[in-house]
């Protein structure tokens, strides 16, 4: 071993003993691509694992994006691992195909897919960290794109050594390139090469390739170093921030128990400006979006502008104002719908479960549970049918003896304009309204002391999975 691979792996201990990043006996489940950062890691890590009783395992994501060669990274990696005795964990996922589907770029769908792989390989293994290979210059690379997207304070932070939590790590995160490509040639750590690293269509690789280089010969100044040090001093203030809005953040923001975040823009305008960008910005990461400048600005507009406006966030999500609030939601792929169905029956959906039932004798007590109704089922009649609310629809609300529209019901009763078009109306064999499900029923089919036949209906609104 040489003076330069000596100061290397004492500097690697160093930067791990100082942040804490490994415990002795912790379970360390290293991503591993074949690459020389990840191949880089994975020796320092085996170093480390002799006086640290260290278990580690492998995980290889293959993304399917380089046909044969990144088949030839997966073959590569299990060998490497065979041969080092080492557990090893694979998944292909269609990277393409998400990243199209869910309106994201390559590289932002290849990194979501691969954390998540991530994490579901690290709960089951109960592994106590995920560690990757990201280094020095990749942190500069990462502040100087975020800088140009216009990220908030944490894209100008750049990639955090840990994760609060710490289930992630980045132990390479002090080491320059140039540093890592001298260790794997002194030890003769063998590595494989992404082809895609040389694309220009990547902006990761411009700012890499000519941007910083472009910079470094303009300015003689030390480029990776100097955002590096922005993005710890943004860190550090970012910290600050991060604790003032989540005081902001429990007292403006809901999530409702279909999984729909709501907003409320009277309370959320009483704050300045950068705390307003936060909570946005979380609340956009919370949907798994990235957020950017453009977009924040725009919804911070939207709170300004009439009810009813809505802006698309992407091709899953939408923001929507209503009345006093935003609201967060998933795209809705069904506008209308009909349900025909007979008394009797049960239906379930992606959004509610409805079932009718005959009666022997009338229930002692009808309750107060509005997910269940008791009618005349010789009014409803045999034949029911399921459906959204229509414009021009109107019933006579239990209690009263006037129409009102559906329109002007659920106006009086706040409800959020999405939840008009998914709350489900019950029509009976005539075409009347009979129940608004979950709701208010129609006066008209109530239970009285002359009904012959009771009829149960029961409505339960079932929680969307979120992305």
């Amino acid at each position: 071993m040489n003076a330069v691979t000596h100061t290397f792996e004492s500097a690697f201990v160093e930067f791990v003993t100082r942040h804490e990043l490994i415990l002795r006996g912790d379970r360390i489940l290293l991503g591993v691509s074949g690459g020389i950062d990840s191949m880089v890691l994975l020796h320092l890590l085996l170093t480390l694992g002799e006086r640290m009783d260290i278990d580690l395992q492998l995980v290889h994501i293959n993304h399917r994006l380089r046909g044969d060669e990144s088949d030839g990274d997966e073959q590569f990696v299990r060998e490497y691992a065979k041969r080092l005795s080492l557990p090893i964990h694979v998944q292909s996922v269609e990277t393409a195909m998400f990243s199209s589907e869910m309106g994201y770029s390559i590289q932002e769908g290849a990194r979501l897919l691969r954390y998540r792989a991530y994490e579901e390989i690290r709960s089951r293994i109960g592994a106590h960290r995920i560690a990757t290979a990201h280094h020095y210059d990749d942190n500069a690379e990462t502040v100087l794109m975020n800088i140009l997207r216009g990220s908030g304070l944490r894209g100008l932070s750049g990639i955090p050594v840990s994760r609060d939590d710490g289930t992630i790590i980045r132990p390479l995160l002090f080491a320059r390139r140039s540093e890592i490509e001298a260790y794997a040639h002194d030890r003769k750590i063998p590595y494989r090469i992404d082809s895609s690293n040389a694309s220009s269509r990547y902006m990761r690789n411009v700012v890499r390739q000519s941007i910083i280089p472009m910079l470094q010969r303009e300015s003689e100044l030390d480029v990776a170093d100097t955002l590096n040090k922005i993005a710890e001093f943004t860190g550090s203030v970012r910290r600050r921030v991060q604790e003032e809005t989540d005081s902001v953040y429990n007292q403006v923001v809901a999530v409702d128990s279909e999984g729909n975040t709501e907003l409320n823009i009277l309370s959320f305008l009483e704050y300045p400006s950068y705390l307003q960008e936060e909570v946005l910005r979380r609340i956009l990461e919370n949907l798994t979006l990235e957020p950017s400048i453009d977009q924040v600005e725009a919804i911070r507009r939207l709170c300004l502008q009439s009810t009813g406006r809505s802006i698309s966030l992407s091709r899953s999500h939408h923001v929507l104002k209503d009345r006093d609030s935003l609201w967060f939601r998933p795209v809705s792929g069904r506008s209308t719908y009909r349900i025909d169905l007979e008394v009797g029956q049960t239906v379930t959906t992606d959004e509610f479960s409805f079932s009718s039932t005959v009666l022997k004798e009338p229930p002692g007590a009808f309750g107060s549970n509005p997910q269940r109704e008791y009618v005349d089922g010789d009014l409803l009649g045999s034949h029911i049918t399921l459906r959204n609310w229509l414009a021009g629809d109107w019933f006579t609300p239990f209690g009263m003896t006037s129409k009102k529209k559906l329109s002007d019901f659920f106006v009086d009763e706040k409800v959020p304009l999405f939840k008009k078009h998914s709350t489900p109306v019950l029509e009976s064999s005539t075409g009347e309204i009979v129940w608004v499900c979950g709701m208010r029923l129609d006066d008209r089919f109530k239970v009285t002391p002359t009904t012959a036949r009771v009829v149960q209906l029961d409505y339960s609104p079932l929680k969307q999975d979120r992305p």
